[in-house]
């Protein structure tokens, strides 16, 4: 299983992620350009929970949270 924190801006998300199986950590930056983002979640193999923190976006008033857990 992964697990993944992502720290989401409006140009850019922070990602630390821990592969729970072999203990390896990888930290990256995505730019919102492009495919970046889309192919680096489509490349990861589920199982995986995705925890997003959006202090920083702007979110509309009538949602329910601003951090969430996203299984996969």
């Amino acid at each position: 299983m992964r697990l993944i924190g992502c720290d989401l801006h409006a140009s850019q998300q922070s990602i630390a992620m821990l592969d729970r199986d072999t203990g390896a950590v990888i930290e990256k930056t995505l730019k919102h350009e492009g495919e970046a983002v889309r192919e680096f979640y489509a490349s990861i193999p589920p199982p995986v929970v995705v925890g997003i923190c959006t202090a920083n976006v702007p979110t509309p008033p009538d949602a329910p949270l601003t951090s969430t857990l996203c299984p996969r």
